[in-house]
C-alpha cells in the first residue's frame, strides 16, 4: 500500500479523521528517513488501532501519541 492509497482509505473510512504523514531523518541513530503518522480527530480508541493498523501496511510508523476518551 502507498502513502495516497492509506490517505484514501483513511478518508473513506473515517471522513471526521485528519492525517498528517511527515517524513523525520534520524541520521543520529544511524538510519535513514522515515514516515511518522499524526492523527487528530478521531472518537475513539478502535478508530486509532484501526488506522494505525493500515499505516503500518502502508510503511509508515504509526502515531503513538497519549490521549484520553471520554
Amino acid at each position: 500500500m502507498t502513502v495516497s492509497e492509506f490517505r484514501k482509505t483513511v478518508k473513506t473510512r473515517f471522513p471526521h479523521v485528519k492525517i498528517s504523514v511527515r517524513t523525520i531523518g534520524f541520521a543520529d541513530l544511524a538510519r535513514d528517513r522515515a514516515k511518522c503518522l499524526t492523527v487528530s480527530g478521531e472518537r475513539s480508541i478502535e478508530e486509532l488501532k484501526e488506522i494505525n493498523e493500515l499505516a503500518k501496511l502502508a510503511g509508515i510508523l504509526p502515531d503513538t501519541s497519549i490521549r484520553s476518551y471520554k
